[in-house]
């Protein structure tokens, strides 16, 4: 796992790095991971009332809160409004094609 990477603004860790907004690319960001329902429930809400569009999923013991279908162009803005909104650490990952 490569290590966190500072952006310049908003600082945020981005786990792993911005994608290159030209690739055309779809990606998930991974807000939290919680261990029970209400904790994810919690995150969801702080999300919608920042205006985003967020969905919690269980994997095993976990609930993890995510922003999902993000076009690599709206990354860096997406990761600037979840700053503003509190969150300062997320998990980018390029979404399967299907």
């Amino acid at each position: 796992m490569q290590p966190p990477v500072q952006t310049t603004s908003p600082v945020i860790t981005i786990i792993p790095n911005l994608p290159d907004p030209q690739s055309g690319k779809i990606y998930r960001i991974q807000v939290g991971a919680f261990s029970t329902i209400t904790l994810a429930q919690g995150c969801f809400n702080k999300l919608k009332a920042a205006g985003l569009s967020p969905v919690y999923e269980q994997n095993g013991s976990l609930y993890r809160v995510v922003l999902s279908s993000v076009r690599a162009a709206d990354v860096f803005n997406t990761t600037q409004r979840l700053y503003e909104a509190g969150f300062t650490q997320v998990v980018i990952r390029e979404e399967s094609q299907y």
